[in-house]
């Protein structure tokens, strides 16, 4: 009975370390989503990470990324979304001109 509580414990004290860890990475990825009506090239003005295109409705999501620098085409369609925040990006349709 004692070796199955130790066991148990150690387990248990395993995924927490474990889940700590994950969080930790976390602030440094990066995701983008595409809820505009347009295919949405996403293009890093680093070389930290690579050129992407987003089809509508997609989520791409990056690992270890320090610069979020980044531009958007077409420029003149799409744009980040007001509920983005530093490293979650939501991109939606520019809204037409008046």
């Amino acid at each position: 009975m004692k070796k199955l509580v130790l066991l148990t414990a150690l387990l248990a004290g395993s995924l927490l370390v474990a889940g700590c860890e994950e969080d930790s990475d976390s602030d440094n990825n990066l995701v983008f989503e595409n809820v505009s009506s347009r295919e949405v090239q996403v293009i890093p003005l680093s070389s930290e990470w690579a050129t992407f295109t987003l089809k509508r409705g997609e989520k791409k999501k990056l690992y270890n990324i320090r610069d979020v620098d980044y531009r958007l085409r077409p420029s003149s369609r799409v744009q980040e979304g007001s509920a983005s925040t530093d490293r979650y990006i939501i991109i939606v349709d520019t809204p037409p001109a008046n």
